[in-house]
């Protein structure tokens, strides 16, 4: 604060000092004090000989809010500004002690009818929030604050001053708000010094500086001031009670469908979409910006109640619920167009990733758009809630342009379900083997009579027998070798575009290698290694007779076979796929070469 301020300070002191009603006489030889307003005092030290520093106690307590004041013109008088920590009592006992000595014992007393301000300008009447984060913005909200920021400054512990950033103007009768940056814990160290990490109390006041028009010291108010550590302590906090509420999720799904899945299983089985035997990219965007929605909103609320200091309930904007319903109205939609219009992708295939952006092994456009939309969205959002003035302004307001863009991205996904005429879901049976005696049924949406089929590996398109519209039925030839493996099926219909079936089916020519091992029990186990066929871990099934076995994936096309009390050896047992696409029989005991060797399927 300017010197002449403190000056006219004094000056005052020395005028009305003995007329004040509410000032203290003399609390010793050169000492005297009075108050300044309700919330302070100041104290006039004149001595001549000084030994060191002073400390102030009020009602016993030492005092830290004690702010020393440019001393008088001519350097006699030392000034100090005393700050009451509490405005709801009139009587302070106030001693003040040197080297521990006491100089000074006097009451203070206030009169309760003064306004908090003893002088016209300024006056403060509400600071917002009751705790700062560093980093983030104080509104003062009071009387004769000025008409520029530059001339009004905010005056914190140990004198620190902010000059203001904005301020309302001057009326008749109503109230100003300025608005403070309050700097962080690097820019002014010596401001967080012997600070907690959740809250600390401090006093703040405002002064003016007009031109040379003088100013005094507005009245003291306490805020809070909170340290950033606190904000990622409070997003861990979160963060934990967010994860704890998906493991109540998560536990209440495992014991009333009674199942044994991990969570990570469970989470997946969110985007499952049991019909098409894929990942829904409509189920994750519902399901992730609840979850994101679900913690900012916690962070939010938990935020401005024990950060902020201001206990309500936050309010949803409209952008938000606009935001949920299009997410939601999108799922809803994708459900029943999807009923109508099945995906083109073979059910059999296990879920992947890439079905949230592709069909059918092939980049969707419509799809790509609205699961980058998705993700892009979900970052903004996120990082949106880390701003400074995050827990004043409330969640992140989502533009109108935004929600019509995510909007006309849903309509792209759901308008490119409705544009497929036709579509494969189902290849029964899925796996063929060699001479090819079983007729294969291709299942699905929109075929027609005459309608072809090229099967990688045979030259020739050939003719199927139409079922129905959701049905057509063909067999490979019996002359022609075709190699083993996955394969690619072109659907050729008689009007319209072709369409690729990425492996629709699969010709097989199973051989086993065979080896005996023990389990860990140290019980006969098989090793068995496939050949022929593509396994990738698909799971298995075996049987000793009616009992069945069980069947452990190794690695690859390698399975271990064991059974209670181990395998006897020379038994014949039988080995199939889950879905029942292949099944054979073999004894058990090693393989008589270190080849493969071909077996009989069932």
């Amino acid at each position: 604060m300017p010197s002449h301020i403190h000056h006219l300070i004094a000056v005052l002191a020395v005028v009305v000092f003995h007329a004040l009603p509410c000032g203290a006489q003399s609390a010793g030889s050169g000492i005297q004090m009075h108050p300044a307003c309700r919330s302070a005092f100041y104290i006039f030290d004149s001595r001549e000989s000084r030994t060191g520093d002073i400390t102030i106690y009020v009602n016993g307590k030492l005092s830290e809010n004690v702010f020393e004041l440019p001393p008088t013109p001519d350097g006699k008088t030392s000034l100090y500004e005393v700050v009451i920590p509490d405005e709801e009592h009139l009587e302070f006992s106030v001693v003040i002690k040197e080297n521990n000595t006491k100089i000074a014992d006097e009451t203070i007393r206030f009169d309760k009818t003064v306004s908090p301000c003893r002088w016209p300008q300024p006056c403060i009447f509400k600071m917002s929030p009751a705790r700062v984060i560093e980093g983030g913005t104080l509104a003062v909200t009071g009387t004769n604050l000025g008409t520029k920021n530059t001339d009004l400054t905010l005056y914190l512990r140990n004198n620190y001053r902010i000059t203001s950033e904005r301020i309302t103007a001057p009326g008749n009768d109503t109230l100003q708000t300025a608005s403070f940056l309050i700097p962080t814990k690097t820019m002014a160290p010596d401001l967080y010094k012997d600070s907690s990490v959740w809250n600390t109390t401090v006093w703040a006041a405002v002064a003016t500086n007009i031109g040379n028009k003088p100013s005094l010291l507005s009245n003291w108010k306490p805020v809070g001031l909170i340290r950033s550590e606190a904000k990622t302590w409070l997003l861990l906090i979160c963060l934990g009670i967010t994860l704890a509420l998906l493991s109540c999720v998560y536990l209440l799904i495992r014991r009333c469908f009674e199942t044994s899945r991990s969570p990570g299983q469970v989470f997946m089985s969110f985007l499952y979409d049991r019909k098409s035997n894929t990942y829904s990219l409509s189920k994750l965007q519902a399901f992730g910006w609840t979850v994101v929605v679900l913690w900012s909103y916690l962070f939010l609320a938990l935020g401005k109640s024990v950060l902020a200091g201001d206990f309500v309930i936050p309010d949803l904007n409209p952008g938000i619920l606009g935001l949920l319903g299009i997410s939601y109205g999108g799922l809803l939609t994708a459900r029943g167009v999807g009923n109508a219009f099945p995906k083109n992708d073979i059910v059999a295939n296990k879920p992947s990733w890439c079905d949230l952006f592709s069909e059918n092994n092939e980049i969707s456009l419509p799809r790509l758009q609205l699961f980058a939309f998705t993700l892009i969205g979900y970052l903004l959002f996120i990082v949106s809630s880390f701003r400074p003035d995050f827990f004043e302004t409330g969640l992140p307001i989502i533009p109108d342009t935004l929600n019509g863009l995510f909007l006309v991205s849903q309509g792209g996904y759901i308008g490119g379900k409705l544009t497929g005429t036709s579509a494969v879901t189902h290849v029964l049976p899925r796996r063929v083997a060699a001479p090819f005696q079983i007729p294969i049924t291709l299942y699905g949406k929109g075929f027609c009579d005459k309608t072809a089929l090229l099967v990688q590996g045979l030259q020739e398109a050939m003719a199927t027998t139409f079922l129905n519209q959701n049905a057509v039925r063909f067999s490979l030839p019996a002359g022609k070798p075709i190699d083993p493996g996955r394969k690619q099926v072109v659907v050729l219909p008689p009007t319209g575009s072709s369409y690729v079936i990425e492996n629709a089916l699969e010709v097989i020519k199973v051989e086993i290698r065979k080896t005996m091992t023990v389990d860990a029990s140290g019980n006969d186990a098989l090793d068995v290694d496939f050949s022929g066929i593509v396994l990738v871990g698909e799971p298995l099934t075996a049987h000793l007779g009616e009992s069945p076995l069980a069947v452990a994936h190794l690695v690859g096309n390698r399975y271990t076979v064991t059974g209670p009390g181990g395998l006897p050896r020379g038994e014949t047992i039988r080995i199939a796929a889950q879905d029942g696409s292949f099944a054979f029989e073999t004894t058990v005991n090693g393989t008589a070469s270190s080849g493969f060797e071909p077996v009989t399927l069932l």
